[in-house]
């Protein structure tokens, strides 16, 4: 589009705002509204008119949209980007500007319909925006909500928390998933948090939307063999073990929390548990978490480790929680890059499920970058049995994978963090 003039505005916050995204519209070379839409998704994401009045109007529309338009500006803009070019430097001129934390009785939820126009700077008037991005079209929704905290952190927890609900079938294939709001309220983040974890999931094809129909779970993830049932199974014995390699525990964290759930109310008592996992030395070189950037592939690697390591205090809380005579969790660091996940259990059975390297966006501290990443979670496993007879294929893997496991266990493994 023609270069714009800048609406006539008293200094304040809301100028500040429009100023900043006026000279980031200008270091991306001008793109028209149009061609802006289409780089966010088209219309059933955002409206042309919605972009062109962001644009070109003294009032800007809810927060959503000027999150997408910071992404894909700072992104044209590419060498001209400025370090406030940024999506959490935005964020904070647009809670300035509509009044954020005046009305804090609604900043994690959504705000109540008589308050709709609170955050409207004074003197102002907008019709209500268009729905964004995930399809949903609740007009209760429409004013901006504040993001308390680190925004990119939270969206990566909710992501976590999906993506599990996902694999235990909570939301199974061709099931609507619960309004962002209700999302965001229950997970007591913000709708922006929510937000970014509808993307990464839709990215990642989990999810999908249609403008009027809502969410929908597309992804069919019980490929293989369940794991839930088989982990279930094997607590209900009186000394359980588990000997597990991956690359995360994201995947057991959420099984091991309804065990403990289990115990709890009384439904399963074992005497004994005793947990070995291996983890990969995180400081060694992986072949993704990478998009080609050096700063970002840095970025990327420390989002990866900070997910791993609450991943495994997750599950350490987990077993802490868990009311046995004898709980024994022992993690240990191995200079291994897994290409596969494993889990003996009980010493008699064995699942393997390989990870995927896929090219997906990733939200990095609320920039959007395209990188090489893995995914584990929903992985179709492979189950193999111990029987009578030792030459079974399924007596034969379980015994490979047991000695295979004990060899990197004793001799590779870190031993150090061992109780």
């Amino acid at each position: 589009m023609p270069r714009w003039k800048a609406p006539d505005l008293p200094d304040g916050p809301l100028r500040e705002l429009n100023r900043a995204l006026h000279a980031l519209h200008g270091r991306a070379g001008w793109p028209s509204s149009r061609d802006l839409q289409k780089a966010v998704g088209g219309h059933d994401v955002v409206s042309y008119t919605t972009i062109h009045q962001a644009l070109t109007k003294p009032l800007l529309p809810r927060w959503g949209v000027i999150e997408l338009l910071v992404e894909e500006l700072a992104r044209a803009a590419g060498g001209r980007r400025r370090p406030t070019d940024t999506v959490e430097h935005f964020k904070k001129l647009y809670d300035r500007a509509y009044g954020a934390g005046e009305d804090d009785e609604h900043a994690n939820g959504d705000p109540e319909p008589e308050a709709l126009d609170a955050r409207t700077p004074s003197g102002v008037t907008t019709e209500p925006p268009a729905a964004l991005r995930i399809g949903e079209t609740d007009r209760t929704d429409s004013a901006p909500q504040v993001d308390r905290g680190d925004g990119g952190k939270q969206g990566e927890s909710v992501t976590e928390e999906l993506r599990r609900r996902l694999t235990a079938d909570s939301y199974p294939p061709g099931s609507r998933l619960p309004p962002q709001r209700d999302l965001a309220r229950e997970l007591k983040v913000s709708r922006d948090a929510v937000q970014r974890a509808l993307r990464v999931l839709q990215d990642e094809g989990w999810i999908a939307s249609r403008k009027g129909s809502g969410i929908r779970v597309i992804k069919n993830i019980q490929r293989g063999v369940v794991m839930g049932p088989l982990i279930s199974e094997a607590f209900e014995r009186a000394d359980v073990s588990f000997d597990v390699f991956t690359l995360t525990s994201e995947s057991l964290v959420a099984h091991m929390r309804l065990q403990a759930e289990r115990i709890q109310f009384g439904h399963i008592s074992p005497r004994s548990i005793t947990v070995r996992l291996l983890v990969p030395d995180m400081s060694l070189a992986f072949p993704y978490w990478r998009s080609g950037d050096a700063a970002q592939d840095g970025a990327l690697k420390e989002r990866a480790v900070g997910i791993a390591q609450r991943q495994l205090a997750d599950l350490s809380a987990v077993f802490r929680s868990m009311l046995v005579p004898f709980v024994r969790f022992t993690v240990r660091h191995v200079p291994l890059v897994p290409s596969f996940k494993l889990y003996l259990i009980n010493e008699v059975a064995a699942l393997q499920g390989f990870y995927e390297v896929v090219e997906r966006v990733v939200d990095l501290d609320g920039e959007w970058v395209q990188a090489l990443d893995v995914l584990g979670l929903g992985a179709p496993l492979t189950h193999h049995v111990k029987d009578g007879d030792p030459h079974s294929p399924g007596s034969m893997f379980v015994e490979s994978a047991r000695g295979w496991f004990e060899s990197v266990w004793q001799r590779l493994a870190d031993q150090e963090g061992d109780d």
